[in-house]
């Protein structure tokens, strides 16, 4: 297998990280030019472009949240799966962002979910049970291991994006 080859998603960024970042941006773009339900003049929820929304910064982070060391010494999780290299070497700062970013995504999305069931809009199917176990899961451990989402969760019902990107 072939380990060194570069990524063509990667080569135009110095790093993982700016691509993140990077691609994070473009999200929060294509969220906020997002049309309303008085734009499309139709009966579609616009809830559901939100739900993805939030569920690609999900999919976008879920990579850089690592195995608890107790674990990784336990199970040496690192020596039976090859992962990219990105997920090595996160900045101390950036560790935190990535927890707020993942507790806020999981939290949005858990809360649409429920949002959207009562008015019986959604199914509960195989997909949909998939993306509300991975939001649910991402959501407990950014609380378990993030004292800074434990904080700002106690303090405000839902972490407003303002919070997460400073």
């Amino acid at each position: 297998m072939h380990t060194q080859l570069p990524s063509p998603f990667l080569s135009k960024f110095d790093s993982f990280r700016s691509w993140r970042i990077d691609i994070d941006r473009r999200l929060w773009q294509w969220k906020e030019s997002a049309p309303t339900k008085r734009d499309t003049g139709v009966q579609f929820s616009t809830e559901f472009l939100e739900l993805n929304y939030w569920q690609a910064i999900i999919m976008l982070y879920r990579q850089s949240l690592s195995t608890p060391p107790l674990f990784e010494g336990e199970y040496n999780t690192s020596e039976e799966v090859e992962s990219p290299s990105a997920h090595t070497v996160e900045l101390r700062e950036d560790e935190e962002r990535v927890f707020l970013k993942v507790a806020e995504a999981g939290q949005r999305v858990l809360r649409l979910y429920r949002q959207l069931h009562r008015v019986h809009l959604v199914n509960y199917t195989f997909l949909a049970t998939h993306h509300l176990f991975m939001a649910g899961i991402s959501f407990l451990y950014a609380i378990w291991h993030s004292p800074v989402v434990r904080s700002r969760l106690v303090s405000t019902p839902a972490l407003p994006y303002a919070l997460v990107c400073s």
